[in-house]
């Protein structure tokens, strides 16, 4: 296995986050300026406009999975072969049921702090706001679904989770990509010294 540069698929994962949690704040406020343009072009076409959306999130998901992977795959490809997840682990852990409570967050914390070379005194506080973040959003999402009151203020708390959530989890995409490149460098340098 070869190590592999993160920065492409970086821009692309980081480019569906962004698009993702920007959709549904934009959505509501086009709905709060002018709610006669939105109920002739998105009310109108909604199935469509949902249809979209939710591929989007399906790409999203499939991105970050495999940016997951091809992270976890160049920690073994630089020889660390001592670690608690293998690549294929840290994307199968968030399907499992309950474990997917705290197993993603292990192994994404393992991800962060192998990757910046300091296992013993890891820096995982960013990790652990995306999670607590990845938490938040899912349990708002799961009381917005079940909830007829108060629909707006649930739409903009699942908004504005969204968006910190995707701001915390592209900080983590890039130093990880930023760390295993630095990896990658020292490695390099090390063999032409």
């Amino acid at each position: 296995m070869k190590f592999r540069d993160l920065r492409v698929l970086t821009t692309l994962v980081t480019t569906l986050v962004a698009i993702h949690a920007l959709n549904r704040p934009i959505t509501l406020g086009w709905v709060i300026l002018s709610p006669e343009t939105f109920s002739e072009y998105i009310m109108r076409n909604s199935d469509a406009y949902e249809g979209a959306f939710f591929t989007l999130f399906v790409l999203t998901i499939i991105a970050f999975a495999w940016w997951i992977y091809v992270a976890g795959a160049n920690l073994e490809a630089l020889g660390h072969a001592d670690l608690e997840f293998t690549a294929e682990s840290r994307v199968w852990w968030f399907a499992v049921p309950f474990a997917n409570l705290v197993m993603p967050y292990r192994g994404m914390r393992e991800l962060w702090t192998v990757s910046h070379g300091d296992a013993e005194h890891p820096d995982t506080g960013l990790v652990a706001l995306w999670w607590a973040l990845w938490l938040a959003n899912g349990v708002a999402g799961w009381i917005f679904v079940r909830s007829d009151e108060q629909v707006m203020t649930m739409l903009w708390v699942v908004a504005v989770l969204a968006l910190a959530l995707a701001t915390v989890a592209i900080a983590i995409l890039r130093g990880i990509t930023k760390a295993q490149n630095r990896m990658i460098a020292e490695e390099l340098h090390e063999v032409f010294e």
